[in-house]
């Protein structure tokens, strides 16, 4: 049996832990191999190297999930922990995708454990390995607004004709991905914490500013895909746009990652309008 080299990224909290595991067990550690290690062991079935990034790399068997069982710190303060992030804002081509995830400690510590980590640190087959078992998971509550290319670009001159931008398009998706997912979890009877991947402050804010209450708490953090419900929205928006952007290959017998956007002249308006975001300065629309 294989025995496959998977990663985690640890809090400061879970490294000491860790540490303190291995003087409990009185597992031996080997001499570090390069100035980034901080931590390097392989003992039987226990094989992993802790960075000084916190970033852990090990072994997938038996014996080390029981022991990263042991290691994960729970978050007992929330009853949910709900994340979004979107997907396709910088891409001249697809669909803009914003997806809100629900999660409560245990789920979170689940998450972890099977691989979720900020979608852009991940190989395009990682995700779709991986977002075949988070799909299967009972009980995931999360919700995703695809905003294919025409209704997209609908939506982003009405926008602009309002004297508003992309930020304010997007603020009002994360609002409304995140209200879906409220409404499914019985809010008013939960304590939740809302993880926003921060873009623009202040126009998040103004969308958001109606679901704030004394049980709910939001924030908006820089880097926020190190949140695991962030982290994991992100991997289904990305995961939805991929397969969006295949629709519209079949569709228009086009390949739309390979193709020079200044080279699409020869398609027609209409055609552009459905595969395009036509305000980027590089669309010949």
């Amino acid at each position: 049996m294989v025995n496959y080299m998977r990663s985690i990224q640890l809090s400061k909290s879970e490294a000491d832990k860790l540490e303190n595991i291995i003087l409990k067990k009185k597992i031996i550690t080997q001499s570090t191999k390069s100035q980034y290690e901080k931590l390097r062991v392989k003992q039987g079935n226990i094989n992993f190297i802790l960075y000084n990034s916190l970033k852990l790399v090990f072994n997938d068997t038996d014996e080390m999930s029981e022991l990263l069982n042991d290691l994960i710190i729970k978050e007992e303060v929330y009853d949910y922990f709900i994340g979004s992030d979107e997907t396709g804002k910088g891409e001249w081509y697809g669909p803009l995708v914003i997806v809100a995830v629900a999660l409560n400690s245990k789920q979170i510590k689940q998450f972890r454990l099977i691989g979720v980590q900020d979608s852009k640190r991940m190989k395009l087959s990682q995700i779709y390995n991986i977002v075949e078992n988070i799909l299967r998971q009972k009980n995931l509550i999360y919700h995703k607004l695809i905003l294919r290319p025409k209704k997209y670009n609908d939506l982003y001159f009405e926008f602009s004709n309002e004297k508003k931008n992309l930020n304010d398009l997007m603020a009002w998706g994360h609002s409304l991905v995140i209200k879906e997912v409220l409404s499914k979890i019985n809010s008013k009877n939960q304590i939740i914490k809302v993880i926003i991947d921060k873009f623009d402050f202040q126009k998040t804010e103004f969308r958001i500013k109606n679901l704030k209450s004394t049980n709910i708490k939001i924030i908006q953090k820089s880097k926020g895909e190190s949140e695991i419900p962030v982290a994991l929205a992100s991997i289904i928006a990305k995961y939805t746009f991929e397969k969006e952007v295949m629709e519209l290959n079949k569709l228009y017998h086009l390949d739309l990652k390979k193709t020079d956007p200044q080279n699409l002249s020869n398609l027609t308006k209409e055609i552009l309008y459905n595969i395009a975001k036509v305000h980027f300065k590089n669309i010949p629309f």
